[in-house]
């Protein structure tokens, strides 16, 4: 497996042609107090699978605070399909929904994808931070 594209954004899906779309990629939010409530964001991710990988896939995103603790439930997400039989990659197309997600003191947050083991595949940082002036 090999990570192409990993990120924070507002809005994604996968078009009926198979066409990753994203809107406002993000690595900061803005609150005036902890905790801050964010409604709606989306873990997007395009993962090339080979044959070695099998056939079917299970990833699994992990969000940690600073110190590495979780700072909310792991997701997993399990995916089926088999690469070309001429050894080029398949993309699998990662779109998570994150709703209602409370970031409970100002800080760094990495949102991990991982595989079925070893360390993560892709990290993307998050940083919840006041709002500037306030």
């Amino acid at each position: 497996m090999e990570v192409q594209l990993a990120v924070l954004a507002d809005g994604a899906n996968v078009s009926q042609e198979g066409k990753l779309n994203i809107l406002g990629e993000f690595n900061t939010i803005y609150g005036t107090e902890p905790p801050l409530l964010h409604p709606l964001m989306y873990f997007v991710a395009k993962v090339n699978i080979s044959a070695g990988d099998g056939p079917s896939v299970v990833l699994r995103l992990r969000v940690v605070d600073a110190e590495g603790a979780p700072a909310a439930p792991e997701l997993a997400l399990h995916a089926a399909g088999k690469p070309p039989s001429d050894g080029t990659p398949a993309p699998l197309l990662v779109v998570i929904p994150i709703v209602q997600a409370v970031f409970r003191q100002f800080a760094e947050y990495t949102f991990e994808l991982r595989g079925p083991s070893g360390p993560p595949l892709a990290e993307v940082a998050l940083y919840v931070r006041p709002v500037p002036g306030a």
